[in-house]
C-alpha cells in the first residue's frame, strides 16, 4: 500500500492535482472565514446606498474596520478547527516524505501559516491567540503569554504556568532528515536549539552558542552530559 502511494504522489500529474485541491481547500476555508464580515460590509451598504453624505462614507469606513476585526475573531477560530480537524491522530514519530501523514502536515501547515499571515501576526499578547493554540492542541498552563505565533505543530507542545514566548521566538516541533519527516524536534529562543529527545528540569535557563561545526557542538553536549553523570555519581 505505501508503494503504490508513494508511485502516486510522486506522479507529475497526481503532483499537479494534488496542488489544485490543497489550494482551492485554503480559498475555501478563507472565503469561509470571510462571510461574516462580507455580510457586515454589504449590509451596512445597504442601509446608506446611495452614498450621498460624508456620515455615509464613515460608517462605509467604520464597517470595513468592523469588518477585518470580525475576520480576525472568525478566521483565527475557523482555521484552529481545522488544522485541530487535520492534524487529530498524527502522533510524534518519524514519516516518509511520501506517505499520507506528510500530505496532512503540508496541508494543515498551509492553513497555519494563512492564519499567521493574515491574523495572527496581529493579534499578539492577547486571549485570542491564545485561544487559537488551544483550539489546536497545545496544552497550555494558566497566564500563559504568547508573543509571537510561530509555535509550529502546536498540538504537540506542552507549557507550563506563567510561560512567556517572547517575540520572534519560533518553537517547531518538526525537522527533515534524510526524506522523513520527524515530529519530535523543538527549536526555542532566539539563537538557541534543543536536540531531539532531549528534556531539561523546570527553571533551567537555555542559551544560544556561537556557530560550531554540528559534530562538534554534539561532542561538547555529550561531554557536558558525562560531566553531570560524574558529578551525580560522586554526590551519592
Amino acid at each position: 500500500m505505501g508503494k503504490v502511494l508513494a508511485r502516486l504522489l510522486e506522479s507529475i500529474p497526481i503532483q499537479i492535482l494534488l496542488n489544485i485541491v490543497i489550494y482551492a481547500a485554503y480559498a475555501s476555508i478563507l472565503g469561509i472565514c470571510l462571510v461574516p464580515s462580507v455580510m457586515l460590509v454589504h449590509g451596512v451598504w445597504r442601509a446608506t446606498s446611495p452614498l450621498t453624505t460624508a456620515g455615509d462614507l464613515v460608517l462605509i469606513s467604520l464597517a470595513s474596520g468592523g469588518a477585518l476585526f470580525t475576520y480576525f475573531i472568525t478566521g483565527a477560530l475557523v482555521m484552529a478547527l481545522v488544522i485541530r480537524i487535520i492534524s487529530w491522530g498524527i502522533k510524534p514519530g518519524r514519516y516518509p516524505m511520501v506517505s499520507l501523514t506528510m500530505v496532512r502536515w503540508l496541508l494543515y501547515s498551509g492553513i497555519y501559516q494563512l492564519a499567521g499571515a493574515t491574523i495572527l501576526t496581529f493579534i499578539p499578547m492577547g486571549f485570542l491567540l491564545t485561544a487559537f493554540f488551544r483550539i489546536i492542541g497545545a496544552k497550555l498552563g494558566k497566564n500563559v503569554r504568547l508573543n509571537s505565533w510561530h509555535l509550529n505543530d502546536a498540538y504537540l507542545l506542552e507549557m507550563g504556568d506563567n510561560v512567556v514566548v517572547g517575540g520572534k521566538t519560533d518553537v517547531s516541533c518538526h525537522t527533515f532528515e534524510k526524506g522523513h519527516l520527524i515530529l519530535q524536534n523543538c527549536v526555542i529562543g532566539q539563537f538557541s536549539f534543543v536536540r531531539k529527545g532531549k528534556s531539561f528540569p523546570d527553571k533551567t535557563v537555555l542559551s544560544g552558542i556561537a556557530a560550531m561545526p554540528i559534530r562538534n557542538a554534539a561532542t561538547l553536549e555529550h561531554f557536558g552530559e558525562s560531566r553531570k553523570k560524574m558529578s551525580s555519581s560522586q554526590e551519592s
